[in-house]
């Protein structure tokens, strides 16, 4: 009986889902038939804590894209706020190596889906600022492939 009561609460946490503030819906802009997509699950992100943004691709393609992973870096996912007079601030690290690899390859009409770690540091002034991802990957048809940037939807959070 133990073992039936722990086994179902080992499933229920493998497939409860979070709630992510922002809505699936909410694309960035199309590029060679692929978007991305970012949520949080809080708006509000204390410095100093690590927080989960989830990211998602959508390939409405028919061609297959694959995604890209630099060398030395978990994913080339790069994640920047930028504060009410426009100015960026890059919150992932720099690529190490120039060297480039090929990850996963999400096929025309599916959808991908990550998350990538986040943790502001204590030298970001307290404020409102909007969220963005980037994430570089090549389209494939046939012999040819095409390089692309994608571009996330904005989200609006607060640095505490």
């Amino acid at each position: 009986m133990k073992t039936l009561i722990l086994t179902i609460a080992l499933l229920t946490g493998l497939f409860s889902e979070q709630t992510y503030s922002q809505s699936i819906t909410n694309w960035g802009e199309k590029v060679l038939g692929a978007q991305l997509s970012i949520a949080v699950t809080n708006n509000t992100i204390s410095t100093g804590t690590n927080t989960i943004i989830q990211c998602r691709i959508k390939n409405s393609s028919t061609n297959p894209i694959s995604l890209t992973y630099p060398l030395m870096l978990p994913d080339d996912t790069h994640l920047f706020l930028i504060n009410d007079s426009g100015k960026m601030l890059e919150l992932t690290p720099k690529q190490v190596s120039g060297s480039t690899l090929i990850g996963p390859t999400v096929k025309g009409g599916e959808i991908y889906q990550w998350d990538k770690p986040l943790e502001v540091s204590s030298n970001i002034e307290s404020g409102k600022y909007k969220l963005k991802a980037t994430r570089f990957f090549y389209s494939v048809n046939g012999t040819n492939y095409q390089s692309g940037k994608l571009v996330s939807n904005l989200l609006e959070v607060q640095i505490k």
